[in-house]
Protein backbone atom coordinates (compact mmCIF):
# COMPACT_ATOMS: atom_id res chain seq x y z
CA UNK A 1 0.00 0.00 0.00
CA UNK A 2 2.82 2.41 0.90
CA UNK A 3 4.52 1.83 -2.45
CA UNK A 4 1.27 2.49 -4.39
CA UNK A 5 0.34 5.67 -2.52
CA UNK A 6 3.77 7.27 -2.19
CA UNK A 7 5.53 5.79 -5.24
CA UNK A 8 8.51 4.98 -3.02
CA UNK A 9 10.17 1.75 -2.00
CA UNK A 10 8.90 0.30 1.30
CA UNK A 11 12.18 -1.54 1.90
CA UNK A 12 13.45 -0.82 5.41
CA UNK A 13 10.19 0.62 6.79
CA UNK A 14 9.05 -0.58 10.25
CA UNK A 15 6.68 -3.51 9.98
CA UNK A 16 3.15 -3.45 11.38
CA UNK A 17 2.88 -6.51 13.59
CA UNK A 18 -0.81 -6.24 14.56
CA UNK A 19 -4.09 -6.34 12.68
CA UNK A 20 -6.70 -3.55 12.69
CA UNK A 21 -7.95 -4.76 16.10
CA UNK A 22 -4.50 -4.62 17.69
CA UNK A 23 -4.03 -8.39 17.75
CA UNK A 24 -0.53 -9.67 16.99
CA UNK A 25 -0.17 -11.53 13.71
CA UNK A 26 0.86 -15.14 14.21
CA UNK A 27 3.31 -16.43 13.30
CA UNK A 28 5.42 -13.27 13.08
CA UNK A 29 7.91 -13.07 10.20
CA UNK A 30 11.58 -12.79 11.03
CA UNK A 31 13.15 -9.37 10.25
CA UNK A 32 15.00 -10.88 7.28
CA UNK A 33 11.75 -12.36 5.96
CA UNK A 34 9.92 -9.05 6.37
CA UNK A 35 12.67 -7.30 4.39
CA UNK A 36 12.33 -9.83 1.58
CA UNK A 37 8.54 -9.34 1.53
CA UNK A 38 9.02 -5.57 1.25
CA UNK A 39 11.44 -6.01 -1.66
CA UNK A 40 9.04 -8.39 -3.43
CA UNK A 41 6.20 -5.89 -2.98
CA UNK A 42 8.27 -3.06 -4.45
CA UNK A 43 9.47 -5.11 -7.41
CA UNK A 44 5.87 -6.16 -8.10
CA UNK A 45 4.65 -2.55 -8.03
CA UNK A 46 7.34 -1.59 -10.54
CA UNK A 47 5.79 -3.90 -13.12
CA UNK A 48 2.58 -1.82 -13.40
CA UNK A 49 1.82 1.80 -14.36
CA UNK A 50 0.76 4.05 -11.44
CA UNK A 51 -1.05 7.35 -12.07
CA UNK A 52 0.50 7.77 -15.48
CA UNK A 53 4.03 6.92 -14.31
CA UNK A 54 5.37 3.91 -16.12
CA UNK A 55 6.29 1.03 -13.88
CA UNK A 56 8.40 -0.70 -16.51
CA UNK A 57 11.62 -2.01 -14.99
CA UNK A 58 14.38 0.59 -15.29
CA UNK A 59 16.51 0.36 -18.39
CA UNK A 60 20.19 0.59 -17.59
CA UNK A 61 23.25 -1.02 -19.06
CA UNK A 62 25.59 -1.68 -16.15
CA UNK A 63 29.15 -2.18 -17.34
CA UNK A 64 31.02 -3.18 -14.21
CA UNK A 65 31.64 -2.66 -10.52
CA UNK A 66 34.40 -3.55 -8.09
CA UNK A 67 35.40 -3.41 -4.43
CA UNK A 68 38.83 -2.70 -2.98
CA UNK A 69 39.87 -2.84 0.68
CA UNK A 70 42.08 0.17 1.46
CA UNK A 71 42.35 -0.85 5.12
CA UNK A 72 40.41 -2.93 7.64
CA UNK A 73 37.83 -0.15 8.01
CA UNK A 74 37.96 1.47 4.56
CA UNK A 75 36.36 -0.12 1.48
CA UNK A 76 36.34 1.62 -1.90
CA UNK A 77 33.47 0.89 -4.29
CA UNK A 78 33.61 1.83 -7.95
CA UNK A 79 31.14 1.23 -10.76
CA UNK A 80 30.63 2.24 -14.36
CA UNK A 81 27.44 2.53 -16.39
CA UNK A 82 26.53 3.64 -19.87
CA UNK A 83 25.03 7.08 -20.41
CA UNK A 84 21.72 7.29 -18.54
CA UNK A 85 19.89 10.63 -18.72
CA UNK A 86 17.00 9.51 -16.50
CA UNK A 87 19.21 8.66 -13.52
CA UNK A 88 18.83 10.91 -10.46
CA UNK A 89 21.22 9.34 -7.97
CA UNK A 90 22.60 6.12 -6.52
CA UNK A 91 22.06 4.43 -3.16
CA UNK A 92 24.66 2.23 -1.47
CA UNK A 93 23.59 -0.44 1.02
CA UNK A 94 25.75 -2.69 3.19
CA UNK A 95 25.18 -5.93 5.09
CA UNK A 96 27.52 -7.79 7.42
CA UNK A 97 27.41 -11.54 6.82
CA UNK A 98 23.75 -12.64 7.23
CA UNK A 99 22.46 -9.38 8.73
CA UNK A 100 19.98 -7.03 7.05
CA UNK A 101 21.09 -4.44 4.50
CA UNK A 102 21.30 -0.84 5.68
CA UNK A 103 21.66 2.34 3.64
CA UNK A 104 25.10 3.90 4.11
CA UNK A 105 24.79 6.54 1.38
CA UNK A 106 21.94 7.96 -0.67
CA UNK A 107 23.59 11.14 -1.90
CA UNK A 108 25.66 10.00 -4.89
CA UNK A 109 24.10 12.10 -7.63
CA UNK A 110 24.34 11.37 -11.33
CA UNK A 111 26.62 13.54 -13.43
CA UNK A 112 28.02 13.65 -16.94
CA UNK A 113 30.70 11.08 -16.17
CA UNK A 114 29.70 7.42 -16.28
CA UNK A 115 32.23 6.43 -13.60
CA UNK A 116 31.32 6.59 -9.92
CA UNK A 117 33.16 6.05 -6.66
CA UNK A 118 32.20 5.73 -3.00
CA UNK A 119 34.37 4.98 0.03
CA UNK A 120 32.95 3.26 3.10
CA UNK A 121 35.06 4.77 5.89
CA UNK A 122 33.51 2.68 8.69
CA UNK A 123 33.46 -0.81 7.20
CA UNK A 124 33.11 -3.51 9.86
CA UNK A 125 35.33 -6.55 9.91
CA UNK A 126 33.81 -9.70 8.42
CA UNK A 127 32.12 -10.88 5.24
CA UNK A 128 30.51 -7.79 3.69
CA UNK A 129 27.84 -7.43 1.01
CA UNK A 130 27.30 -4.14 -0.83
CA UNK A 131 24.31 -3.31 -3.05
CA UNK A 132 24.27 -0.48 -5.58
CA UNK A 133 20.84 0.88 -6.47
CA UNK A 134 20.00 3.34 -9.22
CA UNK A 135 17.15 5.81 -8.59
CA UNK A 136 15.46 7.52 -11.54
CA UNK A 137 13.89 10.99 -11.70
CA UNK A 138 10.52 9.56 -10.58
CA UNK A 139 12.09 8.08 -7.42
CA UNK A 140 11.90 4.51 -8.79
CA UNK A 141 14.76 2.42 -7.44
CA UNK A 142 16.38 -0.66 -8.97
CA UNK A 143 19.32 -2.67 -7.69
CA UNK A 144 21.96 -2.96 -10.38
CA UNK A 145 24.78 -4.77 -8.60
CA UNK A 146 25.55 -6.78 -5.46
CA UNK A 147 29.19 -7.20 -4.48
CA UNK A 148 30.90 -9.29 -1.80
CA UNK A 149 34.21 -8.83 -0.02
CA UNK A 150 35.86 -10.71 2.85
CA UNK A 151 37.09 -7.98 5.15
CA UNK A 152 38.38 -10.33 7.82
CA UNK A 153 42.11 -10.33 7.06
CA UNK A 154 42.76 -7.73 9.77
CA UNK A 155 40.36 -8.97 12.44
CA UNK A 156 40.49 -7.21 15.75
CA UNK A 157 39.74 -10.50 17.42
CA UNK A 158 39.76 -14.22 16.68
CA UNK A 159 37.88 -17.15 18.21
CA UNK A 160 39.56 -20.36 19.32
CA UNK A 161 36.59 -22.16 17.77
CA UNK A 162 33.24 -21.11 16.36
CA UNK A 163 31.65 -24.22 17.91
CA UNK A 164 31.11 -23.44 21.59
CA UNK A 165 29.73 -25.39 24.56
CA UNK A 166 30.72 -24.01 27.99
CA UNK A 167 32.93 -20.99 27.28
CA UNK A 168 33.61 -18.70 24.34
CA UNK A 169 37.39 -18.35 24.05
CA UNK A 170 38.81 -15.37 22.16
CA UNK A 171 41.97 -13.34 21.79
CA UNK A 172 42.71 -9.96 20.24
CA UNK A 173 45.32 -9.48 17.55
CA UNK A 174 46.63 -6.21 19.00
CA UNK A 175 46.49 -4.50 22.39
CA UNK A 176 43.13 -2.76 22.90
CA UNK A 177 42.09 -0.22 25.51
CA UNK A 178 38.66 1.15 26.37
CA UNK A 179 36.88 -1.42 24.23
CA UNK A 180 33.47 -3.03 24.32
CA UNK A 181 32.50 -6.66 23.79
CA UNK A 182 29.05 -8.14 23.30
CA UNK A 183 27.22 -11.31 22.31
CA UNK A 184 24.29 -10.79 19.99
CA UNK A 185 21.62 -13.07 18.61
CA UNK A 186 21.09 -13.33 14.87
CA UNK A 187 18.00 -11.12 15.20
CA UNK A 188 20.11 -8.33 16.74
CA UNK A 189 19.15 -8.82 20.40
CA UNK A 190 22.12 -8.32 22.73
CA UNK A 191 22.36 -11.02 25.41
CA UNK A 192 25.71 -10.01 26.89
CA UNK A 193 27.75 -6.80 26.86
CA UNK A 194 30.69 -5.47 28.82
CA UNK A 195 33.12 -2.55 28.74
CA UNK A 196 36.76 -3.53 29.24
CA UNK A 197 39.65 -1.25 30.10
CA UNK A 198 42.39 -3.37 28.46
CA UNK A 199 42.73 -6.47 26.31
CA UNK A 200 46.27 -7.63 25.62
CA UNK A 201 47.47 -9.20 22.40
CA UNK A 202 47.74 -12.98 22.49
CA UNK A 203 45.98 -13.49 25.81
CA UNK A 204 43.09 -15.98 25.70
CA UNK A 205 39.93 -14.58 27.29
CA UNK A 206 36.78 -16.47 28.26
CA UNK A 207 33.08 -15.69 28.42
CA UNK A 208 30.68 -18.25 29.93
CA UNK A 209 27.89 -19.09 27.48
CA UNK A 210 26.43 -22.20 29.14
CA UNK A 211 23.40 -20.17 30.24
CA UNK A 212 22.51 -19.26 26.65
CA UNK A 213 20.19 -21.35 24.50
CA UNK A 214 21.73 -23.21 21.58
CA UNK A 215 21.86 -21.53 18.20
CA UNK A 216 23.78 -18.96 16.17
CA UNK A 217 25.26 -15.82 17.74
CA UNK A 218 27.64 -12.99 16.92
CA UNK A 219 30.59 -12.05 19.12
CA UNK A 220 31.13 -8.31 18.67
CA UNK A 221 34.22 -6.33 19.63
CA UNK A 222 34.46 -2.55 19.28
CA UNK A 223 37.61 -0.50 19.89
CA UNK A 224 37.85 3.13 21.00
CA UNK A 225 38.20 4.29 17.37
CA UNK A 226 34.79 2.85 16.52
CA UNK A 227 36.07 -0.08 14.44
CA UNK A 228 34.35 -3.33 15.26
CA UNK A 229 34.49 -7.02 14.42
CA UNK A 230 31.50 -9.35 14.40
CA UNK A 231 32.29 -13.07 14.34
CA UNK A 232 29.60 -15.73 14.10
CA UNK A 233 29.67 -18.75 16.41
CA UNK A 234 27.36 -21.64 17.28
CA UNK A 235 26.39 -22.35 20.87
CA UNK A 236 25.93 -26.12 21.19
CA UNK A 237 24.43 -26.19 24.71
Amino acid sequence: MYAVLHKKSPVGLPNRLTDEWGVLHSPLPAPQQALVFQQIAWETILQYPRDGISGTPLSISEVGASLKAKSSSKIEISWKITEDEDCSHFVIERALDDSEFEVISDGIFARNSNKYFFTDHSAPVGLLLYRIARVDCNANMKYIKTLKIDNSSSNLVSLSSNLVTENLNFKVNSDLSHCEIAIMKINGKIVFEKKIGHLFKGNVNQIAVNHLSNGFYYFVTKNRSGNFAALKFVNLN
